[in-house]
């Protein structure tokens, strides 16, 4: 049995969750001022990512992901006018190039609505719930869209701690584990995702298991080093 090596596009999997409603369940909130991830003209978050398989973090040589919100975007949903705004990513891992994706904050979390490609259906899918509670789980299926994820996320903390920016925050934390077992290629990983309501993702924490006895170790992380949104 061999272990399948892990990857850096897993370490910066950025989460959330799901359920579905229609259009006219929804009610709109302040974009910039509610919410997991705020949402405002030029907004951005850069990260660094790191491994963890000697005494000291590594860097990862290319090791930066900069996620970016561009403007304000007016989609037209059955004749009816919806404003939200046009980012490049869906989640920290979910920066595909040449795509734009359209995103807005709602009453109960942060939704994916599709992508300014003309073939993109409309989607209307939660993708980061908030307000969230320690034990709700939730599942994440976009297929439709990205051929990509469909996961199951726990909210295990609302309260730990992490480092970032020289400062100390109370992060709300988001967990999935990723197993893929194909024949005589077993690989498990447990990642941890760190957001601060108003601010967004801290830090993302991803683990190891051991085939045997289960035993997770810390193997990458990636960390918010810059960005221009008020820490609350």
């Amino acid at each position: 049995m061999t272990r399948k090596k892990l990857n850096l596009s897993y370490i910066i999997i950025g989460l959330f969750f799901i359920s579905s409603c229609s259009q006219t369940d929804i009610q709109p909130v302040d974009s910039v001022n509610f919410g997991i991830i705020p949402l405002s003209n030029d907004y951005y978050w850069k990260y660094e990512h790191y491994e963890h398989f000697s005494s000291q973090p590594e860097l990862f040589t290319s090791g930066e992901t900069t996620l970016s919100i561009y403007d304000k975007y007016s989609l037209d949903v059955n004749g009816t006018e919806m404003k939200c705004y046009r980012t490049n990513f869906i989640l920290l891992s979910m920066i595909i190039p040449n795509t734009t994706w359209l995103l807005e904050n709602f009453n109960d979390g942060l939704y994916l609505l599709g992508s300014t490609d003309q073939d993109s259906p409309i989607i209307n899918e939660l993708i980061l719930k908030y307000p969230v509670e320690i034990g709700d789980s939730w599942q994440i299926d976009i297929q439709e869209i990205t051929g990509l994820w469909q996961q199951l996320f726990t909210c295990i903390d609302t309260t730990a701690t992490l480092q970032a920016l020289n400062k100390t925050f109370f992060c709300y934390v988001f967990e999935y584990v990723y197993e893929y077992n194909g024949g005589d290629t077993f690989d498990k990983r447990t990642v941890d995702e760190y957001y601060v309501p108003n601010l967004g993702l801290i830090g993302v924490k991803q683990y190891s298991h051991d085939y045997y006895t289960d035993e997770k170790t810390l193997a990458f992380s990636s960390l918010l080093v810059e960005t221009n949104v008020p820490i609350p």
